[in-house]
């Protein structure tokens, strides 16, 4: 039983499969679009609240502003300096959660905190456990602390991961000691 057709060579079959398209994955992987998408529409949804725009649609739609009496309204944060941008603080935050790596992460974290306050929001405060600084982690911890007094985080596993990563790799016995008891916390 002999087979009539020639073999083809490697350099055949990569030109066909050039050819064909479709079959190779883009250049950027569809989650990571997924990712940057989300990250979009968080950003402006962000935006959307800070600049008062959640009022107004709420006008539109008819219902009333108002939180129901069996539930406790949360704390009011402290007002932004009257010369602070909302859109400004809603830019540095995306900025946070776009930044890859240590380096542009903590640039972006120090803008932001040039500015304004840590926020108290879980995402912020997860990423921004990855700074450089000693310090600035130590802010973050205490935020964290705070927060988990209060709530609870939406995606606690990351958030568990980030402090096992920060509890087994940093030098400093305090703030270790405080990853490790936010881990036991959120566990």
């Amino acid at each position: 039983m002999s087979n009539d057709k020639p073999k083809k060579s490697w350099r055949e079959i990569d030109a066909a499969r050039d050819r064909a398209g479709g079959s190779r994955p883009t250049s950027i992987p569809s989650k990571l679009r997924e990712q940057q998408k989300s990250k979009q529409h968080r950003a402006a949804l962000d935006a959307l609240f800070e600049q008062g725009g959640f009022s107004k649609v709420a006008e539109i739609l008819g219902k009333p502003l108002e939180p129901s009496p069996a539930v406790p309204a949360p704390p009011i944060a402290p007002a932004a300096p009257p010369d602070a941008d909302p859109s400004t603080r809603a830019e540095l935050r995306s900025r946070i959660l776009a930044a890859i790596g240590r380096d542009e992460l903590s640039r972006a974290v120090d803008k932001y905190r040039a500015k304004f306050a840590l926020p108290e929001d879980w995402e912020v405060l997860e990423q921004a456990l990855e700074h450089r600084d000693k310090e600035r982690v130590d802010e973050v911890l205490a935020k964290l602390e705070k927060l988990l007094e209060r709530e609870r985080p939406r995606r606690a596993r990351t958030l568990i991961g980030k402090l096992r990563y920060l509890e087994e790799t940093t030098a400093i016995a305090e703030q270790q000691r405080r990853a490790a008891a936010l881990r036991s916390k959120l566990s």
